[in-house]
């Protein structure tokens, strides 16, 4: 039986951070999942700490050697079995323990949606600093027309790349990350499933965006 929904958390160098991203997962009201924790073959002791989680659901997949960050992203969309996919990287983190029950609640609902989005909080030396402005742009939990909605978006990303739960058919119907869009590929992807399916956006931010010397 496959899972409802896969997490793919990409790690490299994020050892340290990892635990409070899983845990974040774990936490969570909504339990038919796995978690792919996607090693691109990082220096640490990430296998150690994926090993001390003793849930089942969470998978260590090292890559030897490193494919980098885009390879390794569309490897755990392959390898995911879930119905829905939600990418976080290892140095970010759920912030409500409801985020995934609500977000599910209203795809499963509204077949017609790709994704679903909210703000980021910014986290700051592990302390919540307010909502990361330029995520900031809706007042309102609403289901949004996606060619609209990617009339506004395609101006400019106002999606966190961590906050969003992805129908797994607009990967593998529309597209997966684009290798020769390494720093723009998840605005690519929001704007491309937009011109194919409706979104559902929440006013309260859902995850916790992380500041800190690593971050890409």
């Amino acid at each position: 039986m496959n899972p409802k929904v896969t997490f793919i958390v990409p790690c490299y160098k994020l050892a340290h951070l990892l635990p409070e991203c899983i845990h974040s997962i774990l936490i969570q009201t909504y339990q038919d999942f796995e978690v792919l924790v996607m090693d691109d073959c990082s220096p640490d002791d990430t296998p150690e700490v994926v090993r001390s989680f003793k849930d089942p659901r969470v998978q260590h997949i090292r890559n030897e050697p490193n494919l980098g960050h885009i390879r390794n992203y569309n490897k755990g969309i392959d390898l995911a079995r879930g119905s829905y996919v939600w990418l976080i990287s290892a140095d970010d983190r759920l912030r409500r323990p409801d985020a995934l029950e609500r977000f599910l609640q209203v795809m499963e609902k509204n077949p017609n949606v790709g994704y679903a989005f909210s703000p980021a909080a910014n986290l700051e030396n592990g302390v919540e600093t307010g909502i990361a402005a330029w995520t900031a742009n809706v007042n309102r939990d609403e289901i949004l027309n996606g060619r609209k909605f990617l009339a506004r978006l395609v101006h400019r990303n106002f999606i966190p790349s961590p906050a969003g739960l992805v129908r797994k058919e607009c990967y593998d119907k529309v597209s997966k990350f684009p290798a020769d869009m390494p720093y723009a590929g998840d605005w690519y992807l929001w704007c491309l499933f937009a011109f194919h399916f409706d979104v559902a956006c929440f006013a309260e931010p859902m995850v916790h965006y992380r500041l800190h010397q690593l971050s890409m």
